[in-house]
């Protein structure tokens, strides 16, 4: 059995084989194939959802109990470090892939926790009413959140049951502004030159269409930005997770590592 030290604090155990997935077509690997290929990645997204739950926890009564919802929650990293974090009353958590949900299933969690094997476009249409919800896209943009998630109203039924807090995974920086910047700058309605342009746009429509403010974007790499959503109207703060920096948000313990990422 592999064990996994997770933001240099935690331990998450492996009971199941954790191989490459690139014989599979991309929309149809899961999260083992990160686990397996892409570890500084895992890191830094670790170290990165430590700092932005962090946040949120300063927003909250840390002495009141949560329901959790994750709909797409891979292997438990992100499952892990919300029960670090919060008290909580009850922890649903969906995965398609069903190794990710033997997976999660057979650890031993602080709190007891649901595992769903579900599809998300489905499932989020269904009707939940948790304290926090987590939705750990693959990927996404303003545009795919308002199209393709926004089918049946999903990505504004996270919204819709007043939960205390909102996490989901935004993709667009896989991308230079000037690649998709225009259309991004279109149904904003402003002009966009940075990415940080963009987080800041985002929160404004944010606002505007729900009533809620990113309280945190933490930015991993240059492929990902994880945002934190609460009703509370509180400054955005933004905080960078360099690939090459982070490595010790994700190892495996006893194993070799890379440690030009443990700078």
């Amino acid at each position: 059995m592999k064990v996994a030290q997770v933001c240099d604090r935690w331990q998450l155990p492996f009971a199941l084989d954790i191989k490459d997935e690139s014989d599979k077509e991309l929309h149809q690997r899961s999260y083992l194939h990160y686990i397996a290929d892409h570890v500084p990645f895992v890191a830094a997204k670790c170290l990165a959802t430590e700092w932005l739950l962090q946040r949120a926890a300063s927003l909250l009564d840390m002495d009141e109990l949560y329901s959790v919802r994750e709909y797409m929650a891979g292997v438990g990293v992100q499952t892990l470090i919300i029960q670090k974090t919060f008290s909580v009353s009850s922890h649903v958590v969906g995965e398609i892939s069903e190794d990710c949900a033997r997976h999660l299933e057979s650890i031993q969690w602080d709190y007891p926790v649901q595992v769903k094997v579900e599809d998300a476009n489905k499932s989020l249409l269904e009707y939940n009413n948790s304290n926090h919800k987590f939705l750990d896209f693959p990927n996404s943009s303003i545009l795919t959140v308002n199209k393709a998630w926004g089918k049946g109203k999903g990505f504004a039924g996270l919204f819709a049951t007043s939960p205390r807090l909102v996490v989901w995974t935004d993709t667009s920086i896989s991308y230079p502004i000037t690649i998709h910047g225009e259309k991004y700058s279109k149904f904003f309605g402003v002009e966009l030159g940075t990415q940080e342009d963009y987080i800041r746009a985002y929160n404004t429509w944010l606002i505007a269409q729900y009533g809620y403010y990113i309280c945190a974007a933490a930015v991993r790499g240059k492929n990902a930005v994880y945002f934190c959503a609460t009703p509370f109207n509180v400054p955005m703060k933004i905080k960078y997770f360099p690939i090459t920096e982070n490595g010790r948000g994700f190892y495996f313990i006893n194993e070799p590592r890379q440690q030009w990422l443990f700078k």
